[in-house]
């Protein structure tokens, strides 16, 4: 069976860290990649004087081939997500209150 990838997208602040917590208390396995090391600091290209978070490539290619749960949420925002929007089954800009009406009770 194939591995259900849900990506809960959003600017700083609107709850994509709050929701992953109430998924993972409801046994689901989560990643949010604002922690962990799921990302790293760059250079802006063209502005040499600015840096950006992005995700770690390598890392996110492993976790999204990875077959070991029923449903994946992945949490974050970042420039080159949208390397990776064709690995997701669903993709959520989190809007904190509609998304928890709309939680599954648990993963069994």
């Amino acid at each position: 069976m194939r591995v259900k990838r849900v990506l809960l997208t959003g600017m700083s602040g609107t709850g994509k860290t709050s929701v992953l917590s109430l998924l993972r208390a409801r046994g689901f396995k989560t990643v949010d990649t604002d922690y962990g090391g799921w990302t790293e600091r760059v250079d802006v290209p063209g502005e040499p004087q600015s840096k950006e978070w992005l995700w770690r490539e390598d890392r996110m290619a492993r976790l999204l081939s990875t077959e070991d749960a029923e449903v994946l949420f992945v949490s974050g925002a970042a420039r080159n997500q949208t390397k990776f929007y064709s690995e997701f089954d669903h993709e959520r800009t989190t809007r904190t209150e509609r998304i928890r009406r709309s939680l599954p009770k648990s993963s069994a």
